[in-house]
């Protein structure tokens, strides 16, 4: 009950307030009348322009609006008593869209909240020396002002007072203002040219937002502080110069600036806001000074051309999908002044291939490295007493000797076995998790009896895979996101392995090479053939030798049940296994 008593008094109390009578009315110099309150009754008598409430609170019931050039007087004469005009009240000229110019008298002092509220035809206004205040909101929705000189007897602009003045192209700022009020300029999207006095030392929250039409913004050495979004969604912006005076860097601050490729961030700043440098698709390096302590929640977040970034060993912290999404980043060093990685750090950074985690490290968020694919190798130390769910998703070997509970966290392989291209979670090699080579054409030693689930996941660089005869089991979605032709070595093609293992992120496509099946009665049948670029031996019992046509031994390899040699160019081959020999032409390029 006391809440609703509260709120009907509230309601009651401004309807009191905007119901209050206008104390008289006059013409104006271009025959509009005009509305005033007194403000002083003796002298110097003075009065305010203010706009023509009645009794009932009708807003602007009877009301004629000015139109065209508008002249306001600087005396207005009643009952013999002459006033000066001072000030132009609140929403003195609110929604006035008839109104195209505006000229304001040497005495007028003030320019209060909403004044010229929504004049959308207003183009060019007049304002003289002996303004003091532009209060907030004050010229707001004006989208067709192109032009407004503000006087050095100007001491304060309000916030928001030219938000949405789509017109204004340029603007000087009298060096009498000391702080650039939040969404003072807020989309004013044609804004192309700004100039700011060594006299500001503070640019507020929202204060250039949507400000498309900046390219490049100097920042006086007097400034400390940039707020929260104050230049978000500048997206022509290319450069920006931040001085060594700014301390703090707000939320958001450059947020979707799209167009900046570098920002240099000087050792004064000791704060950076969260997302402060968020979706900068253009951002290719920053450098981050030793004075900041925390890489902040999404800082550079979806940060897609950054390709380098230095951490200082002052920080301690790394935040929350700080460098999610930067897709162009290959390397990090983090320094060992880290403690904590937070949730998403790194995530779907698709092209980093080294990360070097210190000893300092304690925490890895949930999924801090997840779907950063082309991670080979990430050394966990022994320091780390907590690690997330799939914090490593998809990295393709984790070495770690510590005892976090959820092991592999996402990853393919724990403390696998390398060789060469291939990582094994076997010492016997019969179990390939991951992939970690080149490309080009690869061919699957046939120690090789299972295949992991997504061990060649967005392998793109591959042409050709070879899979031997003594796979008997492929997981699931082992090949998505490859484009490579897939060549299967086959007793039998075995049901659902091609809906299963390739996915529908598989670009490439799938040849079936089904080979004799092994019988009792032809185990010891020698079978040699060609295979693409390759030379298949089936059942050797001795060494196997591959000569050219000029006798020239080319390899060697060892008997097997199936034996794939790969040749370096197209020709004709002599194999020979024991007392057998045969010619085989490799005409595949």
């Amino acid at each position: 009950m006391k809440r609703l008593i509260t709120l009907f008094a509230a309601i009651a109390f401004a309807g009191q307030a905007w119901a209050e009578d206008f104390d008289f009315s006059a013409e104006c110099g271009t025959g509009q009348t005009l509305y005033y309150k007194i403000t002083r009754n003796t002298e110097p008598y003075t009065v305010e322009v203010t706009f023509p409430n009645n009794v009932e609170s009708n807003y602007y019931v009877g009301y004629t609006a000015p139109k065209g050039d508008l002249v306001i007087p600087a005396e207005v004469e009643k009952d013999g008593v002459t006033y000066l005009v001072t000030s132009i009240g609140r929403s003195a000229f609110d929604g006035c869209s008839g109104i195209t110019t505006v000229t304001i008298p040497n005495s007028v002092e003030c320019i209060d909240t909403w004044a010229f509220y929504g004049c959308g035809n207003l183009t060019t206004v007049t304002i003289p020396n002996s303004v003091k205040i532009i209060d907030y909101w004050a010229f707001q929705g004006c989208f067709r002002l192109k032009s407004i000189d503000i006087p050095n007897s100007v001491e304060y602009i309000g916030a928001s007072v030219f938000e949405g003045c789509s017109g204004l192209t340029s603007f000087t700022i009298p060096n009498s203002v000391t702080v650039i009020e939040g969404s003072l300029f807020c989309n004013c999207r044609n804004l192309t040219e700004i100039v700011i006095p060594n006299s500001v030392t503070k640019i507020g929250n929202n204060a250039f937002s949507g400000c498309k039409g900046l390219t490049s913004f100097t920042i006086p050495n007097s400034v400390t502080s940039i707020g929260d979004n104050a230049f978000k969604g500048c997206t022509g912006l290319t450069s920006i110069t931040i001085p060594e005076s700014v301390t703090i860097i707000g939320e958001k601050a450059f947020y979707e600036c799209s167009g900046l490729t570098s920002v240099t961030i000087p050792e004064s700043v000791t704060s950076i806001g969260n997302s402060a440098f968020s979706e900068c698709t253009g951002l290719t390096s920053i450098t981050i000074p030793e004075s900041v302590t925390t890489i902040g929640d999404d800082l550079f977040l979806r940060c897609s051309s950054l390709t380098s970034v230095s951490i200082p060993n002052s920080v301690t912290k790394i935040g929350k999908y700080a460098f999610s999404h930067c897709v162009a980043l290959t390397s990090v060093t983090i320094p060992d002044s880290v403690t904590s990685i937070g949730e998403e750090a790194f995530s779907w950074c698709e092209n980093l291939v080294s990360v070097i985690i210190p000893n300092s490290v304690t925490s890895i968020g949930v999924w801090a490295f997840s779907d950063c694919g082309r991670l080979k190798t990430v050394t966990i130390p022994d320091s780390v007493r907590s690690i997330g769910y799939d914090a490593f998703y998809l990295v393709k070997n984790i070495v770690y000797s510590g005892n976090v509970e959820g092991s592999p966290w996402g990853a393919l392989t724990v403390n696998g076995v390398i060789d060469n291209e291939y990582v094994y979670s076997d010492a016997k090699k019969t179990k390939l998790t991951a992939y970690i080579g080149n490309g080009g054409n690869v061919v699957i030693p046939e120690t090789v009896t299972s295949i992991g689930s997504r061990a060649f996941y967005n392998c793109s660089n591959i042409s050709t895979i070879t899979i031997p005869i003594s796979v008997d089991s492929i997981g699931t979605y082992a090949f998505r996101g490859c484009n490579a032709t897939i060549n299967c070595m086959v007793k039998k093609r075995p049901d659902g392995w091609d809906k299963n293992w390739c996915g529908d992120g598989f670009e490439g496509k799938i040849v079936w090479k089904k080979t004799t099946p092994i019988t009792e009665s032809a185990a010891n049948a020698v079978n040699i053939y060609a295979y693409g670029r390759n030379i298949v031996v089936e059942n050797a019992a001795e060494e196997i030798s591959v000569y050219d046509v000029m006798g020239r031994l080319v390899c060697r390899d060892v008997p097997w049940r199936v034996s794939t040699i790969n040749v370096n160019g197209t020709g004709v081959y002599i194999v020979k296994v024991g007392n057998i020999a045969k010619r085989v032409v490799i005409s595949q390029k």
